[in-house]
This record gives structure tokens, C-alpha cells and sequence, in this order.
């Protein structure tokens, strides 16, 4: 059995409450975002923390909503949880709901023992299929030694993907873009042969809360509040990878009937649905409602109840955080 190491590489939340600056931290201004008046750098012993967006420009969200962003760092560290909420529970934030979370998974080999290179090969000579309908992109570059492109990068489905994978060679992207020290040494603590070996990460980012996980009738909500430890999470993203990244073998017309290609360790009787949310609504039903909202002072003509249906709507659906 191969190894794969997991990792969180990236996590950001939304939060409810009040900026306030708190002794052990320093803040530094950085103007504002598109999205926010407000964009602070935490650091904490001069070392950059976290990043703070508050005061939404937009009247339609929360004014109280908080987004804050921890350093990559922090995520490798066995004491992120206790870290994350003791930050927000100093500063009074109410942690609400997940904006992203990356779940990242290194190896070296396939369970099958497929490098990255060899997946590719089969998926470009369509020798397998993906088990998806998401767009599929790549990036290679021809090896004159070897006589053949050379992949390093695969994308699945694109950022506006309520889940988003993608798949490249992280060793290749530490030496040539950035070299992280602490990367370097869990693979290490992990008897990873980085010398003689290129390892492969395949990252998941999560976008949205509305999902459940079944486990033989246990269920397990997505949430903020859910994902308080490496094992919940390494779990998390072990079972959206299975449900997610799903490959066959070429040998039947009917997708369904084809052989399966396994990949990873798999949860067997785990499945996954995405489940509605209460503060979730499609762009077409936020259009709708703004326009409600615009026309306000002609429709309170009608009478007090429109008016209170409206602000119900306004707080149910446009009020998201």
C-alpha cells in the first residue's frame, strides 16, 4: 500500500463580529478589497498570522461578517485547530461557515501504482475516462530526453466549482516557484525518498458548506464548526476525493458498465450529497430579490405584509455569509 500524507494547505471562514485589535498582535492596513472596506495583515512576533477582511462594502451582506484567512504555515502545524479558535475566541468572532478549504494529499505513486505522468497518458490515449462532467485541463511540455511531453499540472473543473481538484507535481512547483521548509520535512518525517522521488500532490478546495456525508447512516454535516480536527478533516477529504476523482477503464460504450480504476484508499460504504442551505440561493433568485428590494418604496403601497415578506427574503437569502 502507497503512502499518502495529508495536509490542509489552505483554510479560510467566515466569521460574525466586531474588529478589534487585541494585545500579542499587530495589524497593518492594506486598504481595502473589492468586496471589503477593510483588509488587515495579523502578525503575530513579526511574522505574518492571518489576513482580516471586514466591513462588507455591499449593503446586501452581513455588516458584521469577518473573513479571515490563516497562513499556509499554520495549516502544518498539529496545534492549527486550538490555534484557529483561540484567535477567534480572543477576538469575539463567531465562526459561521466555511469560504474554502483545501485538502492536500501527497504520494509519490498511485494505490495502483500509476505515477502522475502514467495517469495522464492513459487519460490523453483514452485508455481510461473520468468519471465526471467538470472540464479537464493540463499543462506539459515536451522531454527531448525522454521523447515525450512531460505533464505537471491537471485541473478538474474550474474556482467557481463548488469542489475544485487539481492534481500537479509538487516537487517540481517547490523548485521552481517556491520552496517551503516545512513541506520538505513532513515528507521527510513520512520516510518519503524526496531525492530520488518526485512527489505528486492531488489538492482538493472545498467552496461551500452544503454537503453530507453518510457513513452507514451516521451523518456528518460540512461545516465551520464540524471540522475541529486533522482526523475529521483528513476523513472529510478522503471521502469527497473518492466521490470526486473517479476513473475508469476505456472498455465499454456505457460509462457505467466500465471497470473501475482505483486510485486511492476508498470509504467503501461512505456516499456524499449536496444538501440545500437555509442562507444559500442561485445568483437568479439574489437578482430577483434586489430588484424586490430597489421597487420597495412603490410595493409598500400594497400594505405592511409585502414589506415584511420582502425583509424576510432580504435576511434569509441575501444575507449570507
Amino acid at each position: 500500500m502507497n503512502s499518502f500524507i495529508f495536509s490542509l494547505d489552505y483554510f479560510t471562514i467566515n466569521c460574525e463580529g466586531i474588529f478589534k485589535e487585541c494585545i500579542g498582535f499587530k495589524y497593518i492596513s492594506n486598504g481595502q478589497t473589492r468586496i471589503f472596506k477593510y483588509n488587515i495583515s495579523v502578525l503575530k512576533d513579526d511574522k505574518l498570522f492571518c489576513t482580516i477582511l471586514h466591513t462588507p462594502l455591499s449593503k446586501i451582506l452581513n455588516t458584521k461578517l469577518i473573513q479571515i484567512k490563516f497562513e499556509n504555515y499554520l495549516l502544518y502545524s498539529s496545534d492549527f485547530f486550538y490555534i484557529k479558535n483561540s484567535f477567534c475566541k480572543l477576538h469575539d468572532f463567531k465562526q459561521v461557515s466555511l469560504s474554502r478549504v483545501d485538502f492536500a494529499f501527497d504520494f509519490v505513486k498511485f494505490e495502483n501504482n500509476f505515477s502522475g505522468q502514467e495517469l495522464w497518458e492513459l487519460l490523453t490515449n483514452n485508455k481510461i475516462r473520468y468519471k465526471g462532467k467538470v472540464t479537464i485541463s493540463s499543462l506539459f511540455k515536451y522531454n527531448s530526453e525522454k521523447n515525450k511531453n512531460s505533464v505537471s499540472y491537471f485541473r478538474f473543473g474550474n474556482h467557481n466549482s463548488n469542489v475544485y481538484i487539481i492534481l500537479y507535481d509538487k516537487t517540481k512547483e517547490m523548485n521552481e516557484v517556491k520552496y517551503k521548509e516545512y513541506i520538505m520535512e513532513r515528507w521527510k518525517m513520512n520516510n518519503i525518498d524526496v531525492k530520488n522521488n518526485n512527489v505528486w500532490r492531488l489538492e482538493l478546495s472545498l467552496n461551500t458548506n452544503d454537503f453530507e456525508i453518510n457513513d452507514n447512516g451516521n451523518k456528518f454535516k460540512i461545516n465551520a464548526n464540524n471540522l475541529n480536527s486533522f482526523e475529521v478533516v483528513q476523513y472529510v477529504g478522503l471521502c469527497l476525493l473518492t466521490k470526486y476523482f473517479r476513473f475508469c477503464y476505456n472498455d465499454n460504450k456505457n460509462i457505467t458498465r466500465c471497470r473501475e480504476l482505483v486510485l486511492l484508499p476508498k470509504y467503501i460504504n461512505t456516499t456524499i450529497k449536496k444538501i440545500p442551505s437555509e442562507k444559500t440561493s442561485c445568483r437568479m433568485d439574489k437578482y430577483f430579490i434586489k430588484r424586490l428590494v430597489s421597487e420597495e418604496p412603490y410595493i409598500k403601497e400594497l400594505g405592511f405584509e409585502i414589506t415584511d415578506i420582502i425583509n424576510n427574503l432580504k435576511d434569509k437569502y441575501l444575507i449570507k455569509l
